[in-house]
């Protein structure tokens, strides 16, 4: 008999532990749920933000290209010719836009011409704005450095130019 009831007893005690899981897999599923819920409520949220700030950069860059082309210069900080600028005092210089079509139509179009145009823009600006300070210096870049180079450029273009 005391067999029969410690059985009874353990039978009750196992039930009691399924029953346990049982309900704590039901939380476990109902909690699943809960953070999905969140999760998808977060992505809307997030898909949203992204869409309101493509469309605000989409305006910033139509503004930007509106004001370049009022100015006859562009105002992409990518479109810096940061020494050349420094050396003549205006980004709107000829030159300035025969070195730009040079980067542009040649330089950029292999690896190694675009590693020199990287390590331009990252080695340039603090040149420039010593460049910006010294009028002799001014010059002496003006024309020392970048008008020959832009005379070669410019008599090559028909190599390069497509």
């Amino acid at each position: 008999m005391a067999t029969m009831a410690s059985s009874a007893a353990g039978g009750a005690f196992e039930e009691f532990g399924f029953l346990s899981m049982a309900l704590q897999l039901a939380n476990l599923n109902a909690a699943t749920e809960e953070l999905e819920g969140a999760l998808g409520a977060a992505e809307a949220g997030l898909e949203l933000l992204a869409a309101a700030r493509v469309e605000e950069l989409i305006e910033q860059e139509q503004t930007i290209s509106g004001i370049s082309d009022i100015l006859g210069f562009s105002l992409d900080p990518d479109d810096y010719c940061f020494i050349a600028t420094a050396a003549y005092d205006t980004p709107a210089a000829m030159q300035i836009e025969v070195l730009r079509d040079f980067r542009d139509d040649v330089l950029l179009r292999s690896p190694a011409g675009r590693d020199m145009v990287g390590f331009y823009y990252a080695a340039s600006p603090p040149l420039a704005d010593y460049i910006t300070e010294h009028e002799w210096l001014r010059t002496a870049i003006r024309e020392a450095l970048i008008d020959p180079i832009v005379w070669i450029i410019d008599y090559t273009r028909p190599y390069w130019d497509g």
